[in-house]
This record gives C-alpha cells, structure tokens and sequence, in this order.
C-alpha cells in the first residue's frame, strides 16, 4: 500500500535509501545513488536509473544527465573544476541538489533497482516511460 506523504526515494549501492519523509533533498547523502523512485500522478510510480547524477524538479520530478555540462548550465557551476579530493568534496557540498551515481557490479545494480521497482510503500508501476518523456535540464 502506497505512504501517505511519499514523494521521492533515492536508494543507494548499500542498499540504504533516503526519502522525503526523512529529510530535504539536499540533506540525503551526496554520491552513490543506483536509482530514485518518485510518485507520478499519472503513470503511478517512475524509477530513474542507470545514470551518473541526479537532481530534483520541484516536488517529486526527477532531472537526469551523464553529462556534467548539463549541470553547468543548470547551476552555473563547473562540475569539472577541482584537482584534489578537498576541492571535489568542497564542490559536492556547496551543490548539494546534486546526487551523483556510482559504478557497482551488475549483481548490485540489480538487486538495488528491484529494491526501488518492487517498493511496497509506493503505487505500482505503470508501463515504461520513452526516454523523451523525462525532463531535461534546458
């Protein structure tokens, strides 16, 4: 049975996740996202994955990209400009709407994205979106 309240899941290669009904967007933990579930009013539950960052759209709409360019024009910031760990973290916390993906085996891949396509506390799924159905940073 769908929660009451729940808009978006963000599950993690450690098999944790992180939703709304927990904290903001920005206070979930920053990297290592396999996928994000959010409620749709018309296709009942969407499941982004398969991608290396993603941010919120309002409320529960999910924006995706492997590009880091795409983010430089989403928020003016060069994704691409550090050299050492220190400046990495400093620019992952400065843009903390940011949620980066990790690289895992097949096997945790799969077993993360059945976590987020089989979760009882959202609607079930309908058919799969077309990749042109999902927003794009502009």
């Amino acid at each position: 049975m769908p929660r009451e309240g729940l808009l978006w899941r963000l599950y993690y290669a450690d098999k944790t996740t992180f939703d709304n009904l927990r904290g903001s967007w920005e206070e979930a933990p920053l990297t290592g996202v396999i996928a994000v579930a959010v409620v749709d009013k018309t296709k009942g539950r969407l499941v982004y994955n398969q991608t290396n960052f993603y941010y919120l759209l309002g409320d529960s709409e999910v924006g995706s990209t492997d590009f880091l360019e795409d983010l430089v024009i989403r928020y003016g910031a060069d994704f691409t400009a550090w050299n050492t760990r220190d400046e990495f973290e400093a620019l992952m916390q400065t843009h903390r709407q940011v949620k980066w993906g990790a690289w895992v085996t097949h096997e945790n891949y799969k077993e993360v994205s059945e976590m987020a396509t089989a979760d009882p506390d959202f609607p079930k799924c309908s058919p799969r979106r077309r990749w042109t159905d999902f927003p794009h940073p502009k």
